[in-house]
């Protein structure tokens, strides 16, 4: 049992975890299609310098990204 300004902001992280969790549903389809094209031009599926530069801007959230990088590889394959 919270206040009525504890309700809504329960409420609003749970709009917000539904949205991220879609956006994560979508990068994973994005991830998806560029393995598959990758694959069709005969490409390397890793690319290094792009997770680099990932990473880099992702600031105090890279070890997230990196989770995150390590599941598109795993839906490129």
């Amino acid at each position: 049992m919270g206040s009525p300004a504890l309700d809504a902001l329960r409420r609003r992280i749970d709009e917000i975890d539904s949205e991220l969790l879609r956006l994560l549903e979508e990068r994973m389809g994005v991830c998806r299609e560029i393995g598959e094209l990758k694959r069709r031009m005969g490409l390397e599926l890793v690319d290094a310098e792009r997770e680099r530069k990932v990473l880099e801007r992702s600031g105090r959230w890279a070890p997230l990204f990196k989770i995150i990088i390590k599941a598109c590889k795993e839906e490129q394959r």
